[in-house]
């Protein structure tokens, strides 16, 4: 079990990690119509999505300022978390994309005949369709990763404090054990 200090950072990953779960889960089974419906059932998503990032982002810094950054491979589990606030600030922002496509149920300046609104407003109902679902797809993604990565996180700091564990883990082990797309950077490539 982790040393009293990091349970509670590991318990508190592992909620944030089903917490991604559970949106990317809500964002795979929307079923959604362009216009006032997609307002309305993107605006709590988007919601949810800004807190979970602010979330990550307590739970990066409170590890950043912890006795976790005495463990091995901790600057690593630190990069992780850092992209995953990136990752959620990204679903985030596909979530506002899809609303920024989104045509919504209202009369415009177009001169066109009164009998052809209704037209034009499936029109642009079909045309707004594929950027919309691509934008849920991308967040989607975004927020898998985000919740891989706080799992992960999570059992390598319970494992690597641990006081039954034997030596310090190999840092190739890090890398090799992290879902795809949010590996750290190799040295020399950082920024």
């Amino acid at each position: 079990m982790p040393s009293p200090d990091l349970a509670e950072p590991v318990t508190q990953l592992r909620a944030l990690g089903d917490d991604f779960a559970a949106l990317d889960e809500r964002i795979n089974t929307l079923t959604v119509q362009p216009g006032t419906d997609a307002l309305q059932k993107i605006t709590p998503l988007l919601l949810s999505c800004q807190q979970l990032t602010a979330a990550a982002l307590h739970q990066l810094t409170t590890l950043n300022t912890a006795a976790y950054t005495t463990l091995p491979g901790s600057r690593q589990g630190l990069d992780v978390l850092s992209a995953t606030v990136a990752g959620a600030a990204l679903a985030g922002a596909d979530l506002a994309a899809a609303l920024s496509v989104n045509p919504f149920d209202a009369s415009g300046f177009d001169t066109a005949p009164a009998g052809n609104d209704a037209a034009a407003r499936r029109l642009r109902q079909q045309d707004a369709r594929p950027e919309m679902v691509r934008r849920f797809t991308d967040a989607a993604q975004q927020l898998s990763a985000a919740s891989s990565a706080c799992h992960y996180l999570a059992t390598g700091i319970a494992q690597a404090a641990s006081p039954t564990q034997a030596g310090p883990p190999h840092p190739a082990a890090v890398n090799r054990a992290a879902p795809d797309g949010i590996r750290p950077a190799p040295p020399g490539m950082r920024r």
